[in-house]
């Protein structure tokens, strides 16, 4: 007979890590706060229901048809953890139909067996004494989230892990010593599709970098001196490499772009927008290449005639020591 192979015992390391997009760290005006500031501790008690409806497994239900604050509203509520507070027994009862129907995807899935193998509670079925434990246990576990960070990557066999963050992420700090102990475990790559939008009239983030890095900039020896600088300063904070998403939105055809096509700055047409991000793209691939950086790229996602990989080969080919890294595929 042959023997049983326990994988949860196998070391693992997470290489694109999103923990902070539950709702009780929240957002700032880039995106997930977590993403743009070291250190970023939770803003009230973090409870199951930030974990269960966090904007990955929430866009499931959402796409089901769900709307999960509709509770809130009849309620009388603008917010569903304040409802979900006063009212856990309602809450509960609204989303165990909603989250049935999801009980065999695998977002569902990874929470539950994650939640359980965490903290000791099957939440299942979604029954009231299952959520107040659950609810107890998170709550005093994000009480300490760094501590609790490396105790849950211990517990889950994860000997390391990567999280993409934006450039503000190596610039800002929520609290010093909190940012101390998640950078005494945490590795990063710079997110560099922030920057494919800095042509923009009104752009509160290049702004922000012109001022750190002291360079305005207004044309194509600028714009690489500027784009040097913020990596420069990236690397000396530990980054490992960079990412983007781009593939949510545009083909991954990055067509190499001389300087005099480029519009720098002020309203872009389509296409000039398009060329703008083209020599952004080549400009970071060439500063990756040059650190022998990987480059994490989205493929694959919900808009496929799009977001193919076969276009990347160019990069590939032109940047061979930037290695790229294919996600979700």
């Amino acid at each position: 007979m042959p023997a049983i192979l326990d994988l949860s015992s196998l070391p693992n390391f997470s290489g694109h890590e999103h923990w902070g997009s539950i709702m009780s760290i929240g957002m700032a005006p880039e995106g997930f706060r977590a993403d743009v500031e070291r250190g970023a501790l939770p803003t009230r008690t973090t409870t199951l229901w930030d974990i269960l409806i966090d904007p990955y497994f929430g866009g499931f239900l959402a796409q089901a048809g769900v709307d999960v604050y509709q509770g809130a509203r009849d309620a009388g509520q603008d917010d569903f953890h304040a409802w979900a507070s006063a009212e856990p027994e309602a809450a509960a009862d609204v989303l165990r139909s909603a989250v049935a129907d999801q009980r065999m995807t695998g977002a569902y899935q990874c929470i539950r067996r994650g939640i359980h193998r965490l903290h000791g509670v099957d939440i299942d079925g979604l029954e009231i004494d299952r959520v107040m434990e659950a609810n107890a246990a998170i709550g005093e576990a994000y009480g300490d989230l760094f501590g609790w960070y490396k105790t849950a990557m211990d517990r889950a066999e994860i000997a390391g892990m990567v999280r993409p963050v934006h450039p503000e992420y190596f610039i800002r700090v929520d609290d010093e010593q909190a940012a101390q102990a998640e950078m005494a475990f945490t590795h990063t790559v710079l997110r560099i599709d922030p920057l494919l939008g800095f042509w923009r009239p009104e752009s509160p983030q290049r702004d922000t970098w012109a001022v750190v890095t002291g360079i305005e900039p207004v044309d194509a020896d600028s714009w690489r001196a500027f784009l040097e600088a913020l990596f420069d300063l990236a690397a000396e904070s530990g980054c490992l490499g960079i990412k983007q998403l781009q593939a949510y939105t545009r083909p991954l055809e990055f067509t190499p772009r001389v300087d005099a096509e480029v519009k720098w700055l002020g309203a872009q047409e389509p296409e000039q927008a398009r060329i703008f991000e083209d020599w952004v793209v080549h400009e970071c691939c060439r500063l990756a290449n040059e650190r022998g950086w990987p480059h994490q790229i989205h493929v694959g996602t919900h808009n496929l005639a799009e977001s193919g990989p076969l276009p990347l080969e160019h990069l590939a080919r032109h940047y061979p020591n930037m290695k790229l890294v294919l996600l979700h595929c």
